[in-house]
This record gives structure tokens, sequence and C-alpha cells, in this order.
């Protein structure tokens, strides 16, 4: 299924730079010499039990409508005339089976073969950005990429990345307390401080909780320092996936939070200079509005949620309080560039100083309106009078030891027994 997408198997001789001029769909092409311009390589990751075609997420909306040349399969010929490429791959679940569902299988492999393609493009460009998108598992695979995009120059290569509730599948506790030699996918991506590559990170969250048994608890990775990386954490509406759908098909109770995502990973995609082309181009600052009506109207939801997450050091969660003066960060942002005068200046006030962090490049280094830090809490994920968002992503909330293992071992015992089950019952 999805062969196109579904590479088990890199071939080591994938074919360099052809002389003949390539153009495929109106794909983005250079007239200037390669030795001296920039490509531009688009990187998508699906979630786990998704494909890209048939089209699951805006993971494959986005893929679709990125009109660059597609070099996935191994055999596809890069052509010296072409300045913008892309790359996509299904689910791990969807390309590896049942190993790619249970313990990501795959990933390494398909971020082997993006690695391959950036090698190739180095050769003959002077300088290569890389801009990925990723989804659950896919985002894990995002920071595995750049892991693995490390130690490039960082004069020819830059990594710029939109990670989407990257879920590695494991357990909070298992990865704090028993991974003694970092052998699941939160331990290998939970320390990113040393990709001198990557230059700009936005991570979204939906601050909806599943069940433990889901094995879905997000990472909240280690980044560079900010003088070398910009981050921007976000929590969002929704839950996992659930707020990534196409928000022109979905259920009216989850448009709301997919409409959303879809302006924010857009104007991502667009800033790092992904060329998408939307049929709703038009409509772009009507999206907007809408989003910023439905970000208002969602204030008068007192309802609070605390989602675990995987941390440094223990610490880490995804909270939404019972008020705030902004839902979120990307509701400042909208509000700030509103020309309603009453949110702009809303969204201009001064709220306090940022919280000490534990870890440098947690905030961008350019502080703008959209990047005031979010109001102080207290450990149990309290709220004090002023905090400025209703929906934070919190790294100095510290896991409970006790609960935290008991849980897991309950997690497990049940795990194991499903397994048993299914496999007498098969």
């Amino acid at each position: 299924r999805n062969s196109h997408f579904t590479c088990s198997t890199i071939d080591a001789t994938i074919p360099l730079l052809s002389s003949t001029r390539v153009v495929e769909d109106g794909a983005l092409s250079s007239s200037t010499s390669p030795a001296t311009d920039s490509a531009l390589l688009a990187v998508f990751f699906e979630g786990t039990a998704n494909s890209l075609r048939p089209t699951t997420t805006q993971v494959g909306v986005f893929f679709e409508a990125c009109n660059h040349y597609d070099i996935t399969e191994p055999g596809a010929v890069l052509s010296p005339h072409m300045a913008a490429f892309k790359m996509g791959y299904d689910g791990c679940g969807v390309a590896y089976g049942l190993p790619g569902t249970i313990w990501a299988v795959g990933l390494l492999t398909q971020c082997t073969a993006v690695v391959k393609r950036v090698k190739q493009l180095l050769e003959v460009r002077k300088h290569v950005s890389v801009v990925v998108f990723g989804l659950s598992r896919g985002g894990i695979a995002a920071l595995m990429l750049a892991k693995q995009l490390a130690d490039y120059d960082v004069d020819r290569l830059s990594v710029q990345m939109c990670v989407f509730d990257p879920v590695p599948g494991n357990l909070v506790c298992i990865t704090r307390y028993l991974d003694v030699f970092a052998l699941n996918a939160a331990s290998y991506v939970m320390d990113c401080s040393a990709c001198r590559t990557l230059r700009r990170v936005l991570a979204l969250y939906p601050h909806g909780p599943l069940p433990d048994l889901a094995f879905h608890a997000p990472i909240l990775p280690i980044y560079p320092s900010s003088d070398l990386c910009d981050v921007e954490e976000d929590a969002v509406l929704g839950c996992h996936q659930g707020a990534l759908y196409p928000h022109d098909f979905i259920h009216p109770s989850m448009r709301v939070a997919c409409k959303a995502s879809y302006v924010r990973v857009l104007a991502f995609l667009r800033e790092c200079g992904v060329h998408v082309a939307t049929a709703d181009d038009g409509d772009e600052v009507t999206l907007q509005q809408e989003c910023l009506a439905d970000f208002t109207a969602e204030l008068l939801n007192a309802g609070s949620t605390f989602r675990i997450a995987h941390g440094a050091g223990g610490r880490g969660a995804i909270v939404r309080h019972s008020r705030g003066a902004f839902l979120n960060r990307h509701h400042r942002q909208l509000a700030a560039s509103s020309s309603a005068i009453d949110l702009r200046q809303l969204a201009e006030h001064a709220f306090g100083s940022p919280p000490e962090g534990h870890h440098r490049g947690l905030h961008r280094r350019a502080r703008s309106l959209s990047e005031t830090s979010d109001g102080e809490d207290d450990e149990g994920g309290g709220k004090e009078p002023g905090v400025v968002f209703m929906l934070q992503v919190r790294r100095d909330i510290q896991h409970r030891p006790a609960v935290c293992l008991l849980v897991s071992c309950t997690l497990i015992l049940a795990s194991c027994l499903v397994l048993v089950y299914m496999y007498i019952f098969r």
C-alpha cells in the first residue's frame, strides 16, 4: 500500500543530478547555476496509522499542496534546474506494520533516506534549507532527522521544524526511571541541544488528554540555546491528531481546533519558504478572523485539563486553566495583528516578566508580542492571578514518581494480558 511513500529499503546509489531538465506539476525551478544558489527540501512525516494518499490529516493536505518536485522515491532524478524539492512518508504503522505501530520501527530508515538526499543536494548547492513537518510519531521522526543532521556545516545547512504533538509511544515513567540505556524513542530524542543546524522550531501540543493506556504522552525536548535556535512552544485546542484533520471535512465540534492548526502550520511553512498552493489563498485573512473569534469565545469555557508529558528531569505537562487573558500564544498573535483597537491594546499590555527556565532556547531570542512568557504556576499546576494564557506548555511541573511507577506497571501488565489474549484467540 502506498509504495511510493513507504520505502523500507533505501538504495545506496540514489541518482545524482541529471543534466536533463525535469519539471512536474509546475514545480518550482531555478534558472541560475546550481553551484551558486540554494535548495529547499520540504519533508513531511505522517502519524503512526496515517497515510499521505489517501489523505488522512493536514500532513497529507500540505504535502499535496506543496508545489515542489517530489524526490521521495530512491529512483527519482534530481534536476539541476530545480530549486525546491519535497519528500513525504506514511506513518510507521502503515509502512512497517505492527512493529512500526508498537515500537516505531522504520522512523530511522525514513530519516536515513532524507539524509542521503540532503548529502546529494549539498554536493551541488552552496546551501540547503530543510523544512520538516511531522505529526505524532512523525514529529518524533522530525526530531530524529534533526539529530542526524546535527553535525553538518551550519553555514551550508539549516533545519526548520514544525512538530505537532510529537508522541514517542512510551510511558513517561518507563522513560524516566527504567530506560537506563536510552533505548526507546523518547530517550533518543529528548536532548536535541547539540543540533547546531536546527534554526527554528514550532512545537504545538493539543491540551486534550488521552487515557494512559493509549501511550500518548507528548515529549518536550531540550533544544539548542536561544542564540542558535528560535523555539516557539504552544498549547492548542483539541486532542492529539483530532486537532489536525482537514478542517473543511471534519465534524463541527472539531472544526475550530483543526482550522486553527491549518492557519498556524500554513503560516509556518510559508515563512520558511515552502511554496504551498492552496485553494483558499484569498480566504486566509477570513480564516484568521474566524480563529480570533473562536478563541475569544473559547475563553468563556472554564473547564480545566492536565496532560502529562515527557520532559527533562521528570518535568512537563500541557495544562488548561479555568481562565486566562488569552487562549494561547496564537490567540495573542492574532489579536496583536487585528484591526480591532481594543484587542490590539490588550495584546500590547505587559503581563510581567518571563519565568526562569531550566534550559535556554525555550523562547525566541527576539521577544515579540507573541513571545511574552506565560504566567507562573505552582508545581501542582495551580494558577497565579497573573496567568496570561489559558492553555500552557509547562516545563516546571514535577511528576510524582510513586504514582507514575504504579500506573506504568499496571499499564504494562494490562498490555501484556491484551497481547496474550490476542495471540490465543487470533
